[in-house]
């Protein structure tokens, strides 16, 4: 079976959940934490392509004995070798597009969104830590650019100078996007494909890292796009809650602070230890407050007990992470 180790399902990591949920694929979900540096664990699979390879703390997809990184492979993996949807429709001509894409895009959009996205999230989360025991950490990381990176953030690099800089270098990108869904609803071709999934992972934070360029009167298109790819079945996951046992339970679509949805992608104990679906149906409605917990607001499961656990505390954090970024938008 397909092991995908990942973290929450933002830009990078979101882009294989996407694909894998559209081929309603079974797979093992690994879950790290990037900002405590699990993926540098000597179990964390890893070959010389995940170590300098531009996204530097993205997902990795492991099959039997081989080591997929970077995010673009592997939607390009899953829509060639597991079984289920079209995820890369039509002939040569239209497979080079989505590949073109893809390059495109990782190079000019993936850096900018993600250097945003780590000013704006990551640097406080690390300035709560303790600042020598990171540097040091940080200090044994190779290969020389990916050390400079967390560095970077670490050292507060990303000043509002820097921060403007960036921004105003995704402008060409997503003139060029804007444009291209002037000819038609899709960006490679006629048809819904991974060059589709690529750039919704990273065009989906734009009106909160970058206000400014991403909006109604700026980009229509764009917003347009974002909404239609809500709307498909496998992309309604604005937010995720992963537990650390070998389920992944996620929180489908939170809207005005509670919870609508909760389903299981896959599970790697045996079936006796999932809860049934009267377990997960009980968080639905639910708010971040003092009776989201097991033994209050929550019933157990008898016999799956770190599974309820773990999914509580997941659906928990995915509350609080909402919580923090709605706030954040209404801010001044």
């Amino acid at each position: 079976m397909l092991e995908l180790y990942h973290w929450e399902p933002n830009t990078f990591f979101l882009k294989p959940l996407i694909a894998l949920k559209e081929k309603q694929a079974e797979f093992t979900s690994r879950y790290f934490d990037p900002t405590k540096f699990e993926q540098f664990a000597p179990s964390f699979p890893q070959n010389v392509e995940s170590r300098l390879h531009l996204e530097r703390e993205g997902p990795v997809l492991v099959n039997g004995n081989a080591t997929i990184s970077s995010s673009f492979f592997l939607l390009e993996f899953i829509a060639e070798f597991v079984p289920g949807a079209v995820l890369n429709p039509g002939g040569a001509w239209e497979h080079y597009q989505a590949r073109a894409w893809g390059q495109f895009l990782g190079l000019s959009l993936g850096a900018g969104v993600s250097a945003l996205g780590c000013a704006r999230y990551l640097a406080p989360v690390l300035r709560g830590r303790d600042q020598n025991e990171l540097k040091a950490r940080v200090e044994q990381i190779a290969p020389q650019e990916r050390r400079a990176a967390w560095a970077a953030v670490i050292d507060g690099a990303y000043d509002e100078k820097a921060l403007a800089a960036i921004r105003h270098r995704l402008e060409f990108p997503v003139k060029r996007v804007e444009g291209a869904f002037g000819k038609g609803p899709w960006l490679a071709g006629r048809e819904y494909s991974i060059a589709d999934i690529d750039a919704f992972a990273m065009l989906i934070v734009l009106p909160d890292l970058a206000p400014d360029l991403v909006n109604e009167q700026a980009t229509p298109r764009i917003v347009d796009f974002v909404h239609r790819m809500r709307e498909r079945p496998a992309v309604r996951v604005p937010a995720s809650a992963v537990s650390r046992d070998g389920a992944a339970a996620v929180v489908w679509r939170v809207q005005s602070g509670r919870v609508e949805r909760v389903e299981v992608l896959s599970f790697s104990e045996p079936e006796d230890y999932l809860p049934r679906a009267p377990f997960y149906e009980q968080f639905e409605g639910r708010a971040l407050d003092a009776e989201l917990a097991l033994r209050r607001g929550v019933r157990s499961v008898a016999g799956a007990t770190l599974t309820a656990r773990s999914t509580t505390a997941a659906v928990r954090r995915v509350l609080a992470l909402h919580r923090v970024l709605a706030e954040a938008v209404k801010a001044p």
